[in-house]
């Protein structure tokens, strides 16, 4: 029987930047991954994050994660989360 091996995805909203990084349940990071936050400046000097910039720094570090995990996994376990 074939036992599955879970992970563990944190993610980290700073005022710099969105950093994601994938443990495995023992705690080891497998990779990290980081994208800059994106602010706007209005006329009159004040700093906006859109919610919608926000959520595209969320998937553009986790798509880095992700990404970065498939190479450094065993082949045995990437298909576990990558289908």
């Amino acid at each position: 029987m074939k036992t599955e091996k879970k992970y563990i995805l944190s993610l980290d909203l700073g005022t710099q930047g969105t950093k994601a990084a994938l443990l495995d349940l023992d705690g080891n990071v497998i990779t990290c991954g980081f994208s800059e936050n994106l602010f706007s400046e209005s006329d009159g000097g004040e700093i906006t994050l859109s919610a919608e910039k926000l959520l595209a720094g969320v998937l553009a570090s986790t798509k880095a994660v992700l990404e970065a995990g498939r190479t450094r996994l065993p082949e045995s376990q990437r298909s576990e989360l990558w289908g």
